[in-house]
């Protein structure tokens, strides 16, 4: 049943699930191979890196649903009152699961649900490796600082994207300087 906000308009309900067996019915409706394609975001990858290298830390699994739209955050405790993405350095990504969330209200939405759950139980969050190269970095900044939460954004990485522009990798290796062409020439020998 959808819950009438405080508008009239009716609002995203949120839960959580505190170990992976009481989630897996509802997730792996949207967390698989079918429906998402990136595989650090399908639930058998969160459960495995959870069960195979972060079984020390308990997962809070966040699931926010509205009509069709859905969202799952994999977290995990790293601290009294402290909750991290479930992600090691085996995780390239990480980031919110969506479903059915067409459009940046809706994705902020369901967030922002996400955001006053977790708020009566976290005073701290760590989200990373999160991209912002699908706006979802800034999505949770928006939908957190909505809920009252003070956000931190600082950069740890940096993606570097090549537009190949209809080029052959032989047209774009002869634009690349003569040293390093050698450079890779010679090493290619060893």
């Amino acid at each position: 049943p959808k819950k009438p906000a405080h508008d009239g308009i009716y609002a995203p309900r949120g839960e959580y699930h505190d170990n992976f067996f009481s989630a897996r019915a509802r997730a792996e409706l949207v967390m698989n191979r079918e429906r998402q394609p990136l595989p650090f975001d399908h639930f058998t990858w969160f459960s495995l890196l959870h069960d195979k290298a972060l079984s020390a830390h308990k997962p809070l699994l966040l699931h926010a649903y509205w009509d069709q739209a859905e969202v799952w955050m994999p977290l995990m405790r790293v601290g009294h009152g402290h909750y991290a993405a479930l992600a090691n350095w085996y995780s390239f990504t990480w980031q919110p699961v969506f479903s059915g969330a067409h459009c940046e209200v809706t994705k902020v939405a369901l967030l922002r649900t996400l955001a006053d759950l977790l708020i009566k139980q976290a005073h701290r969050l760590t989200l990373a490796p999160l991209p912002d190269e699908n706006d979802n970095a800034a999505l949770i900044t928006q939908a957190f600082q909505e809920a009252g939460w003070i956000v931190r954004r600082t950069s740890c990485d940096i993606n570097h994207v090549l537009f190949v522009e209809g080029r052959s990798f032989e047209d774009y290796w002869a634009t690349r300087p003569g040293p390093l062409r050698s450079t890779v020439k010679r090493k290619a020998k060893k």
